[in-house]
């Protein structure tokens, strides 16, 4: 089970749900429910996948049609 419930503050990370609310409605101080951004972590889990494939360090076209990729996306 992940956190959801712990928020995590994106001001300052060039984040448009939060840094340009005054560019986008002339206001700044207006709550954005305009956009779907995450204001929670992304889950350990997937982290360490990203991890793991950025230090193999190639990055080419992946065969998609297989097992694992499948399961991972099916309903």
């Amino acid at each position: 089970m992940f956190d959801f419930s712990t928020p995590v503050d994106r001001h300052g990370t060039w984040c448009t749900q939060w840094d340009y609310v005054a560019d986008r409605f002339g206001a700044a101080d207006l709550l954005p429910f305009t956009i779907s951004d995450m204001d929670f972590a992304t889950a350990p889990c997937i982290i360490d996948a990203v991890s793991k494939r950025l230090a193999h360090g190639v990055f080419g076209y992946s065969r998609w049609k297989n097992d694992e990729f499948l399961g991972a996306v099916s309903h």
